[in-house]
Formats: structure tokens, C-alpha cells, sequence
């Protein structure tokens, strides 16, 4: 032997173990941070409505599960405005319009010439509002709807948030539930938005472009009532699709 030593202190490997155990918290924590940003960035532009609204509307499509799909091309396919004084109008194929149904107004409501016989049902339509953010107005699906008009609004109130309201009277609305998904649409006229509202049960949700944004619990729902769209205000309301379908 020459007298030295081959073998390594264990102290020696100490300072590229250390290295090595930063370098792993390092990119731990850089990689919290970046999912954080992301959920942070995704989140503000959903509150702000971001995710809600497009340029183009979604075409809605007759399916196995179709109940009902509402045909404009040539009139009002025999929907009821339930009052002459309503201004739903048909404007041309496949679209129908409100030229500002004042809340005054003895009709607001626009019914389908369709009711289901199921409490599961899922209600679907394309609305585009013309003149974007207005405080006098109200728009949306009505489902439920007894002799009297009363039932169920699902829609957009005049502080642009999504609520499930109770309607009477067929023009009056009562405030059941507060918004649960988001802040509210994007005040920009022209946009498309897909209005849903699915009935499981004793449970209705209403949805926006995919987005829950609020859901109620009824306890008097008429399933065999009419269906059908709902404009107050002094706004301009354009539908250019509705369908009904059936839920497992």
C-alpha cells in the first residue's frame, strides 16, 4: 500500500446532495406557482365573461334524445305570444326577435307550441342580444308554465348575473336563487350565448355556454306546463335556436 486512501469521506458527498434537494424544491415550487397563475388567470377571465359569448351562434341540432326542435324558417312555427301588445316578432329564417317587450307589457313571454310530459328534460336555446348591457332588461328560458303564467324563469337579470326566478302572472319575476357560477356576461352587443336549462327531479340548473352558473330546488314544478323564452326591458333580443330533450 502507498498509504493513501481510495475511499471517499461521506461529508464530501454532502454538498451535491444539498444541491440536488434544492434543485427539487426549486422546481417543486415553481411548478405550484405556475399552476396557481394559470388557475388565478382562468378563473378572472371567467368572472369577467371571458368564457361567455361568441361571434357566431351554435347550431342546434335534432338527436336521438330530441323532444322538440323549433322550426322558424318561415314564420312563428305557431309559438303563442299570448297578447297582441307582445313584440316578439318573427324578423327572418330561423331567427325571431323582440323589439323591446317593455316590463309593462301584458306579455313578455314568447311559449312553444310543444309541452313535455317528462320532469327530466333539458331545454336549450340561442340568444343574441343586439344592444349589449341594459338595465331594463330581463331574458330568458321559461319552463312550467301553468293556465295562469306562472312557473319558471332562468336567465339573465338587468345586472347582467344569472338567476332562477319564480314567475307569476306571466310577466312578474321573484328572486329564487343568486348566481353560484361566475360573474356575469360580457356587456358587448351582437354576442351568441347558449342558454340551458336541465330539469332532473326536483332540481333546475341553468347553464351558460356550458357554465353552471345557478340552480333551485322546486317544490310545486308543473312538468306538463308550457316552455318557451321570456324578454322584458327596453333591449333587443334575437333567438335563433331552441330545442327540447330528454334526459336519462
Amino acid at each position: 500500500m502507498n498509504g493513501h486512501s481510495n475511499l471517499v469521506h461521506p461529508v464530501a458527498n454532502y454538498p451535491q446532495k444539498g444541491r440536488n434537494n434544492c434543485l427539487i424544491v426549486g422546481v417543486t415550487l415553481g411548478s405550484v406557482i405556475i399552476i396557481l397563475l394559470g388557475l388565478c388567470i382562468t378563473t378572472y377571465f371567467y368572472r369577467s365573461g371571458f368564457s361567455f359569448g361568441s361571434d357566431s351562434p351554435q347550431t342546434l341540432r335534432a338527436d336521438a334524445n330530441t323532444l322538440y326542435l323549433a322550426n322558424w324558417s318561415r314564420d312563428l312555427d305557431h309559438w303563442s305570444k299570448g297578447s297582441q301588445e307582445s313584440r316578439w316578432e318573427w324578423e327572418k329564417p330561423g331567427i325571431i326577435d323582440t323589439h323591446g317587450t317593455f316590463s309593462g307589457s301584458p306579455s313578455p313571454l314568447l311559449l312553444a307550441p310543444y309541452q313535455p310530459n317528462s320532469r327530466d328534460i333539458e331545454v336549450d336555446a340561442v340568444i343574441q342580444d343586439h344592444v349589449g348591457f341594459n338595465e331594463f332588461e330581463n331574458f330568458g328560458i321559461v319552463t312550467g308554465i301553468d293556465s295562469q303564467g306562472n312557473g319558471y324563469f332562468s336567465g339573465e337579470d338587468f345586472d347582467r348575473e344569472q338567476f332562477i326566478e319564480r314567475l307569476s302572472s306571466g310577466k312578474d319575476l321573484h328572486e329564487m336563487t343568486q348566481n353560484t357560477g361566475g360573474h356575469s356576461v360580457e356587456d358587448t352587443a351582437e354576442k351568441y350565448y347558449l342558454f340551458t336549462v336541465k330539469i332532473q327531479g326536483n332540481v333546475i340548473t341553468l347553464f351558460i355556454d356550458g357554465w353552471q352558473v345557478s340552480q333551485a330546488t322546486l317544490s310545486d314544478y308543473h312538468p306538463d306546463g308550457s316552455i318557451g323564452l321570456y324578454a322584458s326591458g327596453d333591449g333587443e333580443i334575437a333567438v335563433v335556436g331552441f330545442r327540447v330533450e330528454k334526459l336519462p
